[in-house]
């Protein structure tokens, strides 16, 4: 299983941090259009791991991995692959 920008993006639209029809390239910044916060960011990475059936240890809990669409289609993409290999 892999997860593309578009389904990162119905993530967000589900939790309400943007809208369906909002603009938003991938590479925006969530933080810094203030989309998301450090409360948001625990809210998503709870998403993420019920959605996709991963798990996001505390070492992982940088803005980088969480920045953008872009950024979360990637990290999510990783747990998965580390998964396929357990």
């Amino acid at each position: 299983m892999t997860v593309d920008r578009d389904d990162i993006r119905g993530c967000l639209v589900d939790m309400d941090v943007i809208r369906n029809d909002e603009p938003l390239d991938a590479d925006d910044s969530l933080f810094e259009r203030g989309l998301i916060d450090s409360l948001g960011i625990t809210i998503l990475i709870a998403h993420l791991e019920k959605k996709f059936g991963i798990t996001v240890p505390q070492h992982d809990l940088l803005p980088d991995n969480f920045d953008s669409i872009n950024a979360i289609t990637e990290y999510v993409n990783s747990k998965l692959r580390d998964n396929s290999r357990e």
